[in-house]
């Protein structure tokens, strides 16, 4: 029996994906674990902290979600970021703090 455990979590943390958020592109960042065990992008993220078994389910697991969306008759999301996560960008990249300064309109 092959299975999967997911938690979907909207917010945003250091991945690829976050970039594209900046300019309010949806965009998905997939990784292994929970958010406070993450070890990508840090000095953490060494080879012994990788399982090949592991990062094969997992790249099976994004490439079937990747097919899924590219070949989807209707787009699932939204072509734009929710107004929440349009927020949590400004935070996360902080251009809260700066001035008259406005990303979004």
């Amino acid at each position: 029996m092959n299975l999967l455990s997911l938690t979907d979590i909207m917010t945003v943390h250091s991945s690829d994906s976050a970039s594209f958020a900046t300019f309010g592109i949806p965009s998905l960042g997939m990784g292994r674990g929970n958010m406070g065990a993450f070890e990508i992008h840090t000095r953490h993220d060494l080879m012994p902290t990788l399982s090949a078994k592991e990062m094969y389910k997992n790249a099976k697991f994004a490439s079937f979600v990747i097919n899924r969306v590219a070949n989807s008759v209707k787009l699932p999301v939204e072509r734009k970021l929710p107004e929440d996560m349009k927020k949590k960008v400004d935070a996360y990249f902080w251009m809260d703090k700066l001035p008259d300064f406005k990303l979004f309109d």
